[in-house]
């Protein structure tokens, strides 16, 4: 039998209220969470000795983690890129460090869940940041253009998760007076116009003629036909480019 629209609205509502707990209702800060800070962070972020003014003590429930959110975003940050616990305290085992950042993002969402934010206007990239977009997104061993605004290279991979330490030795060029060749046979990076108050690629101006579309769609076919752009140089190759062993059924291999 189909209920009525009014009868089904007023069963919906009732299931809602008791099916779904309020976000603060259970105390998962004291369940996962706190444990795992006493553990591995009291030490140094306790009553005795508070380091960056961070004590944890002072946080008993959930409710009281829920009001300090940049704390949580900065926790997650410093367990994310192993920076804490620092060496010398007792480590966190791979697991417990995942759960623990799984369990502190899940607080931050609900912690800021009311918070209205600002929004963000779009904007174009730059040519410097198109080329590291583009080299990120397929992990390219090369720049796409010449770029004698890349004032510092490095050579060395030195940020890295699970070191905790700077190297010694950090290799770095300065290649603004003679940048290095980018990929070959590549469009040049499309010119903003002046707008009325500035460049329009400002986001309070951001503005795409049919003719900057047009070269912003050359450019990146001209990426793609770069003699440069192979198995060689492009490190996302095998999973989007290699040509398929088997021509039959192209639609499931997709």
């Amino acid at each position: 039998m189909r209920l009525p629209p009014i009868v089904a609205s007023v069963c919906f509502a009732l299931l809602c209220s008791t099916a779904m707990p309020p976000a603060w209702s259970a105390e998962p800060f004291q369940e996962h969470i706190q444990p795992l800070l006493q553990a591995h962070c009291a030490h140094c972020h306790g009553p005795d000795e508070a380091n960056a003014e961070i004590n944890f003590s002072t946080l008993r429930t959930t409710a009281d983690l829920a009001q300090r959110p940049q704390l949580i975003e900065d926790l997650i940050k410093v367990l994310d890129s192993n920076e804490m616990p620092p060496e010398g305290e007792p480590p966190l085992k791979a697991g417990t460090r995942s759960h623990l950042i799984g369990a502190l993002k899940k607080q931050l969402r609900a912690a800021t869940s009311g918070i209205a934010t600002a929004p963000v206007p779009m904007r174009r990239l730059n040519r410097f940041q198109y080329n590291n977009a583009v080299r990120d997104l397929f992990e390219i061993d090369l720049d796409i253009f010449a770029l004698p605004e890349k004032l510092m290279t490095r050579h060395s991979r030195y940020l890295q998760s699970g070191i905790t330490q700077m190297p010694k030795r950090v290799d770095v060029s300065c290649d603004a007076s003679r940048p290095r060749a980018g990929l070959r046979e590549v469009q040049p990076f499309p010119k903003d116009l002046r707008a009325a108050h500035g460049f329009d690629n400002q986001a309070n101006q951001l503005s795409l003629s049919p003719l900057l579309l047009d070269a912003f769609l050359r450019l990146s076919v001209s990426i793609l036909e770069s003699p440069d752009f192979n198995e060689s140089h492009v490190g996302r190759w095998e999973r989007f480019f290699r040509a398929p062993e088997n021509t039959d059924n192209l639609r499931q291999q997709v």
